[in-house]
């Protein structure tokens, strides 16, 4: 049985502190340079590079002294985000961080990924926000920071434990990016068809209130091609972590991947999205989309806009083309919103029926195989999820964990034969 002991963060650290703001603030921003990373770009587990600013050699020299090292370990100290945790991606040194991120350089005696590991575990991270200090902005100190305490086994143990999670974040890194190529193909494919016209540039064309259309396509509503159920939501009392009622979604958050993940349901059945109906957040802002997983409650936040001939991909796309840029839709004072009329008065070109035929056989198995990839990202998480605080108590050692990794990425492997 792994030996472990408990030990302060500021016994196997290098370095504890905060970065800082260049004065100036966006002003001094440039396009490429000294990356300065900021806390939405830090995530759990994973780094984000969209956002990223940069700044130039003397800005960058104004801020050495929070210059990040390799395989630093980033926590996000302020604000909503507070806790966020992972390590730096060598591609972008040399860089700075800003004052809302605190470097954490582990000693060379201990493993950086493992502290990484240790600090994003559930119930680290619950003890951890804890001790979050202030009231409508929230923040972790320095000296809590120090303070903390994780549980350590030897350093081969460390580096053991960190590569056996690592190949699961790596894998889920994979399908992610393959997600993202799968959309940018649909998205290419239909901005070629639907918006360039690319393939019926030959064709006689007509005026329309949308500019010039091939003859025969039509300009409707997307109340004409598509049903529309706008969300409500229950009272809070009804909300619980207990799988009670069907799975809610507010339209606040959980907008990252396609399909949503969700840890509170709902009890009381109000407004239902079926299964693949396409969400819309219909304020704060407006046109982020999600696909319901599965039956689920939607609360005010959301639409679920179902289509009328079950062209799922065709009107996922056309909405995504129409919310292409976030706010530009809708109206209000405090959050920009946009209500069942406005949607439903949206105006949507819509070829013959036999191209759309086309397009959803050509972009269907791409969007079936970034579902199967999702879900694979899901039963990875989980696993890691499940295996973290084990691996780090000694419960589990780690060659039952690799051969439970094994027996996920297998399944990985089978469900992509089958498309």
């Amino acid at each position: 049985m792994t030996s472990f002991k408990m030990e302060k963060l500021k016994n196997i650290t290098l370095k504890i502190g905060s970065g800082s703001t260049p004065r100036g603030g966006e002003a001094v921003y440039i396009q490429d340079g000294i990356t300065l990373i900021r806390s939405q770009n830090i995530y759990d587990y994973k780094f984000e590079k969209d956002g990223l600013v940069y700044l130039d050699y003397k800005e960058g020299q104004l801020l050495r002294n929070v210059t990040i090292e390799q395989l630093d370990i980033l926590l996000n100290i302020t604000g909503d985000s507070v806790g966020r945790c992972c390590t730096v991606p060598n591609e972008l040194l040399p860089a700075r961080v800003n004052q809302h991120v605190c470097i954490i350089r582990v000693n060379t005696t201990n493993s950086p990924e493992y502290v990484m590991y240790a600090l994003n575990e559930r119930k680290n991270k619950e003890r951890l926000l804890n001790l979050v200090h202030g009231g409508t902005r929230k923040a972790l100190t320095k000296g809590v920071i120090e303070e903390f305490e994780i549980s350590l086994p030897a350093f081969t143990t460390q580096v053991a434990i960190a590569s056996i999670l690592k190949k699961v974040d790596a894998k889920i890194e994979l399908n992610r990016n393959i997600n993202q190529t799968l959309e940018q193909m649909a998205q290419t494919l239909y901005k070629h068809w639907f918006v360039d016209f690319g393939p019926f540039k030959d064709s006689e064309f007509e005026e329309s209130e949308l500019g010039d259309i091939p003859n025969g396509w039509k300009v409707q509503s997307l109340k004409d091609i598509a049903l529309i159920i706008m969300g409500q939501s229950p009272k809070s009392e009804f909300y619980n972590v207990d799988y009670e009622g069907l799975p809610f979604h507010q339209g606040v958050t959980g907008f990252e991947e396609r399909f949503p993940q969700h840890t509170v349901y709902s009890s009381k059945i109000l407004r239902v999205a079926n299964e693949n109906d396409i969400l819309t957040s219909v304020r704060a802002p407006v046109g982020r989309i999600n696909i319901a997983p599965s039956e689920m409650v939607i609360g005010r936040g959301l639409a679920a806009i179902r289509p009328k001939d079950n062209n799922y991909s065709f009107l996922l796309y056309t909405l995504k083309n129409i919310f292409k840029s976030e706010d530009s839709h809708g109206s209000g004072t405090i959050f920009n919103s946009i209500n069942k009329s406005e949607l439903e008065n949206l105006k949507v070109t819509i070829p013959n029926p036999n191209i759309i035929d086309l397009f959803e056989e050509k972009v269907k198995k791409w969007d079936k195989l970034y579902k199967i990839n999702s879900e694979i990202i899901n039963q990875l998480i989980d696993t890691r999820d499940y295996l973290l605080p084990r691996l780090l108590s000694g419960e589990i050692e780690v060659k039952e964990a690799a051969n439970m990794i094994k027996e996920v990425l297998a399944v990985d492997k089978e469900s992509i034969v089958r498309i």
